[in-house]
């Protein structure tokens, strides 16, 4: 076994970094955790998860809405508890819509979420007609952290609250296009 004499956190882009022989380096990589609303995962398959160890209750709760019983999925307090996050996400407002089964799509030259509310023409960028917030990184698990100059964003629907997508961008400026069409989007 090791013998470790102390543990040195470097944060993200440490730069460049000094090692002698007996000196050992760990690096964990922050790679994407999955596509779409975590809210909108089967609660079963969140369960499941938590079962086989990938994920723990506590995260099942703050991160997938999902509270797991002694006998499975309680699904009255996952509602709550999926509420309570779609609420936070606008702001403490109760969403004026049922948030939809699928994504975000391109409808009649307009993007629009899944709940069927109108995020504005596609050849502009629908994050101007999102609900934008800045959470800690921290809020994602504890093993997500950001550089100092940048922040986490996330961009909900202002009718449902679905999380559209989250962003690492720097402190200060425009969140960035994810998409924006050009010519004629009707068809």
């Amino acid at each position: 076994m090791l013998g470790i004499e102390a543990v040195e956190q470097l944060g993200p882009k440490p730069g460049r970094i000094g090692l002698t022989a007996r000196d050992a380096l760990g690096y964990a990589f922050q790679g994407g955790g999955g596509y779409g609303d975590p809210l909108k995962r089967d609660p079963e398959a969140v369960r499941g998860d938590v079962v086989d160890g990938h994920v723990s209750p506590d995260a099942a709760r703050s991160q997938y809405g999902v509270v797991i019983g002694a006998d499975g999925v309680d699904i009255a307090r996952t509602e709550a508890a999926r509420l309570a996050i779609r609420q936070r996400r606008l702001g403490g407002r109760t969403p004026a819509r049922t948030a939809g089964s699928g994504e975000m799509r391109i409808a009649a030259g307009r993007f629009a979420c899944g709940c069927g509310c109108d995020l504005g023409a596609a050849t502009s960028d629908w994050k101007r007609h999102a609900i934008t917030r800045c959470v800690d990184p921290a809020s994602y698990g504890p093993h997500v952290r950001t550089h100092a100059e940048l922040e986490l964003r996330e961009h909900a629907c202002p009718d449902c609250g679905s999380l559209l997508e989250a962003e690492v961008v720097r402190k200060g400026e425009a969140s960035l296009n994810t998409l924006v069409l050009a010519g004629d989007t009707a068809a």
